[in-house]
């Protein structure tokens, strides 16, 4: 069986490296790019659900449901969770004779089938952290340390330079730390026949510095703007001289697949789907805010610039601070203990002792994990509502990408309050309130679509969690509503956001280089196996990119 190494840059944008390899920055993605077979690749409906992952691991696109968004809602606690590691097995260990090294591969579980590292230093805060066997991730951190940005990514301060500056070194080493464990890795078990590293660092950086991947973005103007750009440049330079140093380490015959399964611009969807969204469904149906507002027309007499929050603070701290009395989910005693104690003190547990940034999500203090490995999120901002979900007739669930809505239907949900009868009604007037909204920057319609995933049947019991989804339009940071006023302007959270385009770039013995078709991300999984000259399972997803005269094996195509 041949060896095959398969390295993805985790929502690494092919149009940004493109760009930088014509600036001349990336010479051995540059050489790569010249010596493979090319694809594109599209995950359309996947990576707005953020499922490319789950989807790559199963090796099928049956995981969840495209509007999703990563979280799980219980209808009969009104309960959110952040979805957790994979349980299935993934499509490699299901295939006989494949022993495989896997390192920060996202959603992947620390038990099955050696060798596995599971978040050593990834991005996805749904990956459980520990190792197979037993006692690696002790050994590799002991060797080698930690990854200077774990868990720091997940801040958000893009408004501070010091963590923009920081934030930057410490992805680029933990970049270069990441495959010298890789190397290490391949002497310590010899046996490999598959190696697939994920580098979460083009991810972290693109939700953090991704502002600056579009000059038309309100951010782009922001004073930590050309910095954020700088970093962006250094950490994919950090991945080009990593990947190389990596490839050079791997024996003559192994076949590379380098490859994302999505990519990044700037993000349009954490703030509206996060905070606008749910204060205009209270307000909606309750008749008064929760959160306070900017003054509309001193901002527009200022030239509508982005609220930016204090040096001090973080994203999280600055909306909590605009959150009209105690905050769901927040003890009052660390409450009292921010008013008294400078955060410095407070938060010194928090700090990573190399670099000065949080070691820890700013959502640290209101998440725990479930006995099936999903996260708790009552600290995200939709959750800060939660007390309210039982009482109103749509709420917005939390989520990473498009807003999703959420009907309180009578029989279905523990509390509910729209009768069945009115669904088809009750979903149309929300869509209504939603609709009508407006950019404030602008004047332009806020919302770009609203979907009714549910209408067939609202009880299906493998149905969305949302009823409704909202696309929004891009750089939208306060609405206006002709029945509720304005709301914002806020704070954008990431600077970054996923988009469908990807890449995969295969080189190896036999293989012909130069540009090819695109395709979907789905086909990634079946190509590994086919690399490894194994045939492809009727069970897995999607067909190998590679044609069928390839040297490496024969396939069968999926049904």
């Amino acid at each position: 069986m041949s060896r095959v190494a398969a390295i993805a840059l985790d929502a690494a944008d092919v149009h940004l490296i493109e760009r930088l390899i014509d600036r001349g920055e990336l010479p051995f993605l540059r050489a790569l790019r010249a010596r493979s077979a090319r694809y594109g690749l599209r995950s359309d409906t996947l990576y707005r659900g953020t499922l490319v992952w789950e989807a790559f691991l199963a090796g099928r696109e049956d995981v969840g449901h495209w509007s999703g968004g990563g979280f799980v809602f219980e209808p009969d606690s009104y309960a959110s969770f952040q979805v957790g590691a994979l349980g299935a097995t993934p499509f490699y260990e299901r295939a006989p004779g494949i022993a495989p090294i896997a390192i920060d591969v996202p959603h992947l579980s620390p038990s099955g089938r050696p060798v596995r590292v599971c978040s050593w230093g990834g991005h996805a805060l749904s990956s459980v952290r520990g190792s197979v066997p037993r006692g690696l991730l002790h050994e590799i951190e002991e060797r080698f340390g930690g990854h200077a940005a774990f868990r720091a990514d997940h801040v958000y301060a893009w408004h501070r330079r010091e963590y923009v500056e920081t934030l930057g070194d410490a992805l680029a080493e933990g970049a270069r730390r990441r495959v010298e464990i890789a190397a290490w890795l391949q002497q310590r078990f010899r046996d490999w026949n598959l190696i697939l590293v994920a580098m979460s660092e083009p991810h972290a950086a693109g939700e953090n510095f991704g502002h600056t991947l579009d000059e038309a973005h309100p951010l782009a103007s922001t004073p930590t703007a050309a910095l954020a750009w700088q970093r962006l440049v250094d950490v994919y330079r950090a991945l080009d001289d990593a990947v190389g140093r990596f490839t050079a380490t791997l024996p003559q015959d192994t076949a590379l697949v380098v490859f994302a399964l999505h990519g990044m611009t700037v993000n349009d969807a954490d703030l509206p789907s996060q905070v606008l969204l749910p204060e205009l469904l209270y307000r909606m149906q309750r008749g008064r805010s929760r959160l306070r507002d900017v003054d509309l027309q001193k901002w527009r007499r200022a030239g509508c610039p982005p609220v930016v929050p204090k040096s001090a603070t973080t994203w999280k701290q600055h909306m909590d601070s605009r959150w009209r009395g105690a905050r769901p989910g927040r003890p009052r005693f660390r409450r009292l203990a921010r008013r008294l104690l400078p955060n410095a003190v407070l938060d010194a547990r928090q700090r990573h002792s190399g670099h000065g940034i949080r070691a820890v999500s700013d959502e640290s203090a209101d998440t725990y994990e479930t006995d099936h490995g999903h996260r708790n999120v009552d600290g995200s901002v939709p959750s800060w509502y939660r007390e309210s979900w039982p009482e109103l007739g749509a709420f917005a669930l939390p989520t990473f990408s498009d807003a999703r809505v959420r009907i309180n239907l009578q029989g279905r949900e523990r509390g509910g309050v729209v009768p069945v009868d009115e669904y088809a009604r009750f979903c149309s007037q929300v869509e209504a309130w939603v609709r009508l909204c407006r950019d404030a920057r602008t004047g332009r319609p806020a919302v770009e679509d609203v979907c009714s995933i549910r209408a067939d049947d609202p009880f299906e019991r493998e149905g969305a969690d949302a009823d409704l989804v909202v696309r929004w339009a891009p750089g939208v940071d306060a609405i206006v509503h002709p029945e509720v006023g304005a709301i914002g302007p806020y704070p954008f959270r990431r600077t970054g956001g996923h988009t469908p385009h990807g890449f995969a770039w295969l080189s190896g013995p036999g293989i012909e280089p130069g540009e090819r078709d695109e395709r979907l991300a789905r086909d990634v999984p079946p190509t590994i196996l086919t690399l490894l000259g194994h045939p492809v399972p009727h069970d897995i997803h999607g067909t190998p990119l590679l044609p069928r005269s390839a040297p490496t094996g024969t396939y069968i195509n999926p049904v």
